[in-house]
């Protein structure tokens, strides 16, 4: 399967699907968001629920240098 790795340092950000962590460094926090929902709005939130998307997103911010992140999809083939 596929996997995106980032190298993240202080302050970095990166936001994705629940559930496609494969491993990160201990440095890295995740925080969970709605992922825009609020700047939307709920009909926003429906459209990409009934596509198949979350309506939550992950966030993985890094809180020390070179702090090593990978996601995978959460389903093989996609």
């Amino acid at each position: 399967f596929p996997t995106l790795d980032f190298e993240l340092e202080p302050g970095d950000l990166v936001q994705a699907e629940p559930d496609s962590m494969l491993c990160m460094d201990p440095g890295v926090v995740i925080t969970a968001t709605t992922g825009g929902v609020a700047k939307r709005g709920i009909s926003g939130g429906l459209r990409s629920m009934l596509a198949g998307e979350s309506l939550f997103r992950a966030e993985f911010t890094a809180k020390r240098p070179a702090q090593k992140l990978s996601l995978a999809p959460a389903q093989h083939g996609e």
